[in-house]
Formats: structure tokens, C-alpha cells, sequence
């Protein structure tokens, strides 16, 4: 193994608590009579305009917009700072980049701008080759897939020598998609069937991925 490419919400980080209050926020600002579930549960993974119509189902596109601006105002602001990085992670990715010579990237649909903060936050960034967010070029990815074809491309990655670490079916897609060895991190926000499973390697703590 020469090269590991990370998603970060729920991989990484588990930045629910800051998702989904920017999410609450954002939506009680553009609809203040809106009554909510007190226990609602905001799906993490998605883009925000999707997540936003998980949520609210078809709603008009301008309201839609007026959303997503809400809610980038206040997770950008603020409510990316209500994360938490997971056990062992940042020994896990030292230990990896510095022992063992793995090349690490990350690809996530979170947009450039809290990506960075966080990662900066936590001290980690500096240990990745490179972070690939839809928004990192003028022409935005528009899936993981390209993503991560990307980064396979650029660093003529060969792709027996990587895998994608994810805790979603998305992310299990995309590495289908791309032709990448997927591993799935059993701990984070998503859930893998057990037939799913039976084709998969998976990781119960972040520090598995030392085994591999």
C-alpha cells in the first residue's frame, strides 16, 4: 500500500454536531414558523442541497439558494468548529506518512473553505499530498468518482497501490466507479449491509487501517 485517499466527515471527523446545527439554523432563518422534529436526524454525506431537500422535500429554487447561503454563512462562520477528530487518528496518519511513506490524500464533499479550517485545526494538513473538495478547481468535481479519478490521474497512482477509506455507500460507489479498493470505516455516520460487507474490507477504529 503506497497511497490512502480519506473522506473526512465521518472517517476523519465526526463533524455532525456542527452540520446539523448550521442545518437547523439555516432552515429556521428562511422558514421561522416551521415546526421540526426535536429529533430529526440530518444525514450526513450528501452535498448541502441535496442533504437540505432530504430534509424539506421539493422545495422552490429560490429557496433552495437562500438555504445553502444561509447555511454556508453559518458553518463557515462558526458551526465548523463543533467537530470532534476521532480516536487515534492523527498518531494513525503520522505514523503512516512518516514511518511507513504512504502518500495520503483526502477527497470530501465538504466545500474548500471549512476543509481547511478543520484540517488546519487539527494539525493534520500538512500531512496530505493533496485535499480535493468539489470546489478546489474553477470547474467543480461533480462527484466523488471524478474526484478521485483525478487524483489518480495527476499522481499516476497505480490502483492496486491505493484504496479510498469512506463510511458511506456513496463513497463505496465512487471507489466501485473508479476502480479503487474501497475500505470501509465501520464507525462513522453511514452503514454497510451485511452483504455488502461480505465484499469489503472494513476497519472498526481508525488505527485497523495499520494492519492492512
Amino acid at each position: 500500500m503506497k497511497h490512502l485517499i480519506f473522506d473526512l466527515d465521518g472517517t476523519l471527523v465526526d463533524s455532525y454536531q456542527g452540520l446539523s446545527y448550521s442545518v437547523i439554523a439555516a432552515i429556521k432563518h428562511v422558514y421561522p414558523n416551521l415546526v421540526m422534529a426535536e429529533d430529526v436526524r440530518i444525514p450526513i454525506g450528501p452535498r448541502i442541497r441535496e442533504l437540505i431537500q432530504l430534509i424539506l422535500g421539493n422545495i422552490p429554487e429560490p429557496e433552495l439558494n437562500q438555504l445553502e447561503m444561509k447555511f454556508r454563512q453559518i458553518y463557515d462562520g462558526k458551526g465548523w468548529q463543533k467537530f470532534s477528530i476521532y480516536e487515534n487518528v492523527v498518531q494513525t496518519l503520522r505514523t503512516l506518512s512518516t514511518e511507513r511513506k504512504v502518500a495520503l490524500y483526502i477527497v470530501t464533499n465538504k466545500p474548500q473553505l471549512p476543509t481547511e479550517k478543520i484540517l488546519h485545526h487539527t494539525g493534520i494538513d500538512t500531512l496530505f499530498t493533496e485535499v480535493v473538495c468539489p470546489d478546489s478547481r474553477q470547474y467543480r468535481f461533480e462527484n466523488k468518482s471524478t474526484s478521485l479519478t483525478y487524483l489518480v490521474n495527476k499522481y499516476h497512482i497505480k490502483k492496486k497501490e491505493v484504496f479510498y477509506v469512506g463510511d458511506t455507500q456513496e463513497d463505496w460507489n465512487a471507489s466501485l466507479k473508479s476502480q479503487i479498493e474501497f475500505v470501509g470505516a465501520q464507525y462513522g455516520y453511514g452503514t454497510f449491509s451485511e452483504i455488502n460487507m461480505n465484499h469489503l474490507t472494513v476497519i472498526k477504529n481508525f488505527q485497523d487501517l495499520l494492519l492492512l
